[in-house]
């Protein structure tokens, strides 16, 4: 009797699982019809959609290219590594040129006998020293980024917009050691910078080795 009454709820069950699948199989016919009927300008918009990301894309692209000579992005595969290169040593070089100034500073608070102060920046120059090297020689594991034939539109999106932070911020380290070091403004500003870089640079690497 037991099995009897479990096999119909069985039944019950399933059918009403059935029914809800072609209540919301029908409700999306329902809505393309509709919008193919009501909605013509459905797919101007669309297309309008796209072509303000990929608009939004191409100023990206053109952004990061002013800041990094020969960064051309990462939609061709022959890119790919090309625009690594340029993007590691072009950022990399900078925060160097960043470190040399910060030393410069330093010799100047040496000769002034500011020894507390010279030992901040000398915290702050490691970290400048740190970031180059996790810039210029990071590790991506095995991932086949690099070798892909094609990177899906979001992917090229994400990384591309990665590498804009970056590069920015890195840009903004760079001005602000070519400017007045004295202020103590400054000091945080640059860190604060290295850790957005920090960030942004560990999800980038995150997403490149997670890439298959």
């Amino acid at each position: 009797m037991f099995s009897y009454d479990y096999s119909y709820r069985f039944i019950d069950i399933y059918k009403s699982k059935c029914i809800s699948m072609c209540i919301t199989f029908f409700s999306k016919i329902c809505l393309y019809i509709y919008i193919y009927i009501y909605c013509p300008h459905f797919s101007e918009f669309t297309n309008y959609k796209l072509t303000v990301l990929s608009t939004r894309r191409k100023n990206i692209l053109d952004k990061i290219g002013s800041l990094i000579p020969g960064y051309t992005g990462y939609s061709e595969r022959s890119d790919k590594r090309k625009s690594e290169k340029c993007f590691r040593d072009q950022n990399a070089l900078l925060l160097e040129k960043s470190e040399k100034n910060i030393i410069e500073f330093q010799k100047l608070l040496l000769l002034q006998n500011n020894t507390s102060l010279m030992k901040e920046w000398e915290t702050l120059r490691k970290q400048v020293n740190t970031m180059t090297s996790v810039l210029k020689y990071a590790n991506y594991g095995e991932s086949s980024f690099f070798s892909a034939t094609q990177i899906k539109e979001n992917e090229l999106d994400q990384i591309m917009n990665f590498d804009d932070q970056i590069a920015d911020r890195v840009q903004l380290i760079f001005k602000a050691t070519e400017n007045e070091l004295s202020e103590e403004l400054t000091k945080l500003f640059i860190s604060n910078c290295l850790k957005e870089i920090d960030s942004s640079f560990l999800n980038r690497s995150n997403f490149i080795s997670k890439y298959k």
